[in-house]
This record gives C-alpha cells, sequence and structure tokens, in this order.
C-alpha cells in the first residue's frame, strides 16, 4: 500500500505540533486497549526525532507527518516516539536499550531521523533480534537511518540516501547568468556537499567564476542558526549595487538568487528575502517542500521524496517485505527530487527559454521541454559524478 502525503500535509500539521512538543518518550499509542489480539504487538515502531527536532516547514516535518500518518493509519501497531531533550548522551542511551531489548516474536522497526545520527547507527556493531536480557529472539530487528553512504553498515541496520546532485545542477542550469549564493548549513556534510556540487556544475555552464557558496557552520549547528543566516545574506545583498538589484525589463543577468540548504535555518532566509523592497529583483529556490505558492519571490522549488521514501519502507516493512540494506534514489529513481516551476509568477531569468510566454511557467509546454532536457543533461552528469566518488573511495 502506497500513500501520498501532499494533500493530507495541511490535516496533520496540528498532529506534527503537538508530537514537537512531546517530551523525551511519547507513546502515539500503546495498544492497551481490548481487541481480538489477531494483530496486537506483532509490530513495534520506534521513531528517534532528529536532534535539530521538527518546525523546519521542510524535511524535518515531512518525516514526522509521514510517520504520524503511518502511526494513525495502523492502530496495531506500537509507535513511540522519542525526542532528544539536548544533544548528550541520553539518546544514545535510549537507542541503545531499544536495540537489545526487541521483543519476544515481534517485528520490531527502529527509525533514526536524519543524517545526524549517522555515527549513532554505528555505534552497535553486534544488533540482533535476540533480546540479550530475557533470551527471548524477535522475529525481525531493523534500524533505519537516513542520508547514510551504507559504507560499512551493521548487521541489521538499513539505510538510504537522496542523490541531490542532478536536481541541482539543473537549478544552476535554469538560472542562466542571474547572480547566485548558495548558503549551505554545513560544511563537509555529504548531502549538502552533493547538492552544492550540482548546483556549481550547472551553474558554471554559463557562469565559469561560479556562484557564491558560503558555510553556516562547520557541525549540525549551521542548520538551526537562523540568525546567522539572514546576517549571511544580508551581507551578501549589500555587496551588490542597487541599482543592479532593481528589476529591468528582460533583462536575464540582473539580481540575484539565494539556493537555501541549511535545513532549520531556511525558514529565516525565506522571510528575509519576502521581506526584502518589492522592486528588487532578489529570489529564492524553494527547498526540501514545494514552495512556489507562498511568494513570488521563489521562483521554483526542489521538492526532496523524503516523505515518498519513508513511507515506502515503513509500508514494506509492515507487510514483512525485505528491504535493501541501502540504496541511493537520484534522478533516475522511483523518488526523484521534484523540479517544481510556479504556477503564477514569471521570473525575468525564464524568459530568455521563452520570451513570449502565453502562460505561467508551470503550465509552459516550452519549459516542460527545457525541464525534460535539462533534466536528460543533469541525469549523465549526475552518473559521471557518483561514478567519481567511487573511484576516489
Amino acid at each position: 500500500m502506497k500513500i501520498t502525503t501532499k494533500t493530507l500535509s495541511r490535516m496533520l500539521c496540528a498532529c506534527v505540533a503537538l508530537c514537537a512538543m512531546a517530551p523525551c518518550l511519547t507513546a502515539c499509542h500503546d495498544d492497551d486497549d481490548d481487541n481480538d489480539g489477531s494483530t496486537e504487538g506483532k509490530h513495534n515502531v520506534t521513531f528517534f526525532n532528529s536532534i535539530n527536532g521538527a518546525g523546519d516547514n521542510g524535511y524535518n516535518d515531512n518525516i514526522m507527518m509521514i510517520e504520524m500518518l503511518f502511526s494513525m493509519l495502523n492502530p496495531d501497531v506500537k509507535a513511540s516516539f522519542i525526542t532528544p531533550i539536548d544533544k548528550g548522551s541520553s539518546i544514545e542511551q535510549f537507542y541503545k536499550l531499544h536495540a537489545k531489548m526487541p521483543t519476544e516474536g515481534d517485528s520490531v522497526l527502529i527509525v533514526l531521523n536524519g543524517s545526524d545520527y549517522t555515527e549513532l547507527s554505528r555505534s552497535n556493531t553486534s544488533l540482533s533480534p535476540k533480546n540479550t536480557i530475557t533470551g527471548g529472539e524477535a522475529l525481525d530487528l531493523r534500524v533505519l537511518t537516513f542520508e547514510d553512504d551504507g559504507h560499512d553498515l551493521p548487521p541489521c541496520v538499513y539505510s538510504f540516501q537522496i542523490q541531490r546532485y542532478g536536481a541541482f545542477y539543473v537549478a544552476g542550469r535554469l538560472l542562466g547568468k542571474k547572480r547566485a549564493a548558495v548558503i549551505a548549513g554545513m560544511r563537509g556534510e555529504t548531502q549538502i556537499e552533493d547538492a552544492v556540487q550540482g548546483f556549481v556544475d550547472g551553474y558554471s555552464v554559463e557562469n565559469p567564476e561560479g556562484p557564491i557558496v558560503c558555510y553556516l557552520a562547520d557541525d549540525f549547528s549551521g542548520f538551526d542558526s537562523p540568525e546567522k543566516a539572514v546576517q549571511m545574506c544580508d551581507s551578501i545583498v549589500k555587496t551588490i549595487p542597487e541599482e543592479q538589484l532593481n528589476y529591468k525589463a528582460y533583462s536575464y543577468e540582473q539580481g540575484l538568487c539565494f539556493v537555501p540548504l541549511a535545513g532549520g535555518s531556511n525558514l529565516a532566509m525565506y522571510a528575509y528575502v519576502h521581506n526584502l523592497p518589492p522592486g528588487w529583483n532578489v529570489e529564492i529556490i524553494g527547498v526540501d517542500d514545494d514552495y512556489n505558492e507562498t511568494s513570488s519571490s521563489i521562483p521554483f522549488s526542489l521538492s526532496t521524496p523524503v516523505s515518498a521514501i519513508l513511507n515506502y519502507y515503513l509500508w514494506a516493512w509492515y507487510e514483512n517485505e525485505d528491504w535493501p540494506q541501502w540504496q541511493s534514489f537520484g534522478l533516475d529513481s522511483e523518488f526523484p527530487i521534484g523540479i517544481n516551476l510556479t504556477p503564477f509568477t514569471y521570473p525575468l531569468f525564464l524568459l530568455r527559454y521563452n520570451p513570449t510566454p502565453t502562460s505561467f511557467p508551470a503550465e509552459d509546454k516550452v519549459l516542460e521541454k527545457v525541464i525534460e532536457d535539462l533534466t536528460q543533461e543533469a541525469l549523465e552528469k549526475e552518473k559521471a559524478y557518483i561514478q567519481r566518488k567511487r573511484g576516489g573511495q
């Protein structure tokens, strides 16, 4: 069973908010109610929320939304949510406790939300369905972690990676000669660096000097640094003469476009751009979700398919299907990043592809063909990029 999530996102916002405010350990339901016992206790899942938590209106919220939806649709599954109070050792203790005590006869799943748990997922190399305390043995024990390269995963640990290179290559090609600034949350983080490199390579086709690239931090704090993100955006804007930021008809090279790659810090950047003077040609790409309808300053969005991927894993586990230990989802996969043009404004830089549009970009057949061609180009570039990375390992 496959459930799409976009049409249900508003309905689940309240549920997401409640779970985000939950204490360290919260059971959404505990299967203690009387029933016929036919499915009770057969599936037991624990979700470890990201260290930076929900509330980013993007990646983390999409994860929690699908987990809440899965839990609501399957009341026979015992589901618990664990939210770290701090970044200390408590979350590691909870993880080790759950990993050591699988329930007799159950199918047990532990989901570690986010790439910030990569080290934790590798900290226990002796995972087993056997309960080391009671001697009982679960039917199945799986740990799912996100955005991992799959290298040397321990037994019972599974992971996936969303390959961002190709989609961000397309984004860079779309901008053409327009100035661009990438604001990334963390230097050296694999998924971020893939996106940065993809955008740099695509953008540099027409701009050999490349875009501005800035990092907020060398650790995960950059994904929760809204003030620093705003300061960085403002400092970049102030380096550009104001007359170059004003709209000029059919001037494809004028203005500036931000590329936010900083998780929860992205929200502050969206707000900053939205509140600039309305006559300024400053835009910001929507990242992780479709933000096109929130502001005229968003020319297009790159929708990360983490909800669909997680939904696939959860339902496959529920139906007792096997998973591959690791897989990557790029432009040529079942779950590619969506490249969504805006449905109600026409960014100036897109006029170089179609100088006489008859509809908005989302319905423009000329631009549809442009996206198809650039995606095909990006597919080849993404394959070559992955091959280079593998050769360097």
